[in-house]
């Protein structure tokens, strides 16, 4: 554009009511705007129309102060009389009529010979079918078209002053900057759009898969229940005192199957190894193994170690079981090709967002992925 011969003003980096931000997001919209111009024309921006400013004669604090930030940086604020309102795309005609309109009523108190049209922030194919013809009916009435610096009186190098050598060095160096950052947001934008492209693909194909397998579970043959089968249920605590001993309790209330449970405290700080044996003392299938702390997988090598059951199994301190939970999960080995089976886990306590969350992380990883 500036080869071209067109005048550039600003109007601002991201189109803020300058009147209602601070002083830091003023210099901000004001500074980086200018170093862009500086870095790609090696010009620089004195013309400045603030944001939804749009009367010459500014006569609200929102129009006084963005004029006055502006003049205190070197800049000549650029007002207007006629604004046909073209960006609410009222249609051609009406953008013709309005600014034509505008231009024949202005007078020495309230001049028409700046216009204010759109070419960007939606779709402006009104703007540009009206604009030729605007120009042309302009003409006709004896109008010229020149640049807002020709109606200052300033010459094209103080409306755009090229910048100094010294200044040159700074604006490679932006420029470099704005390039490198724009590259960053393109390769961003197409990283962001084919992750979500895949994921979306993934989801597809998992729940295309999960219905396939609901299908074939319809005609599964459960195995019989072998109440003679023994299992070892492992629970690995940490400042569990809470809930460790009603979730025992329910682990040795299973049915059809021999129950023996090791409870693994893992270097707990609190009284969990204190409420397991008192709990527990006169129950041979309960063990209580206290380590100090080394995490959780520690825990249950350790407790791996000391199992006796045939099949183990592995549960939080926090969760319960059902009656038949374990016998059903027991009876799958019966397939020497099985090595482990999982069970379907569920949030218990929905009462707010995040575990409205976890219920359906539970749900999709278990049944869908």
């Amino acid at each position: 554009m500036v080869d071209e011969g067109h005048e550039i003003g600003s109007h601002t980096y991201t189109h803020p009511n300058l009147a209602n931000v601070s002083q830091r997001q003023v210099n901000y919209e004001l500074n980086t705007t200018q170093r862009l111009f500086q870095a790609f024309t090696g010009r620089s921006l004195r013309l400045f129309r603030a944001p939804y400013f749009g009367d010459a004669e500014p006569s609200t604090a929102d129009e006084i102060l963005p004029a006055l930030e502006a003049q205190q940086r070197g800049y000549i604020s650029v007002g207007l009389h006629v604004d046909p309102d073209d960006w609410k795309r009222p249609g051609v005609q009406a953008i013709i009529d309005r600014t034509i309109a505008g231009v024949e009523a202005g007078n020495p108190e309230r001049s028409g010979n700046v216009i204010l049209l759109h070419d960007a922030g939606g779709n402006r194919a009104e703007t540009v079918a009206a604009l030729p013809i605007i120009i042309e009916r302009l003409r006709a009435m004896g109008y010229s078209f020149v640049p807002v610096s020709t109606l200052a009186g300033l010459s094209r190098n103080q409306s755009m002053p090229v910048i100094s050598s010294s200044d040159r060095v700074a604006a490679v160096a932006d420029l470099a900057l704005f390039s490198t950052l724009g590259g960053i947001v393109v390769a961003l934008r197409w990283i962001f759009g084919i992750a979500i492209t895949i994921g979306i693909i993934r989801a597809l194909a998992l729940s295309a898969l999960a219905l396939i397998q609901a299908r074939r579970e319809l005609k599964t043959v459960f195995p019989a229940i072998d109440p003679s089968r023994f299992v070892t249920v492992m629970i690995p605590a940490f400042n569990e005192e809470r809930v460790i001993v009603r979730a025992v309790q329910g682990v040795l209330a299973s049915a059809e199957v021999a129950i023996e449970v090791i409870v693994i405290d893992d270097g707990s700080s609190d009284g969990t190894s204190r409420v397991v044996a008192e709990a527990f003392a006169g129950d041979d299938r309960v063990r209580l193994l206290t380590l100090e702390n080394g995490g959780k997988a520690r825990a249950l090598n350790r407790g791996l170690e000391l199992a006796r059951g045939e099949i183990v199994i592995a549960l939080d301190a926090d969760t319960q079981f059902e009656p038949m939970t374990i016998a059903r999960l027991a009876r799958w080995f019966d397939d020497p090709k099985l090595g482990a089976v999982a069970g379907n886990a569920k949030v218990g306590n929905r009462v707010n967002l995040i575990t409205k969350w976890q219920a359906l992380e539970y749900i999709t990883a278990q049944n869908l992925e």
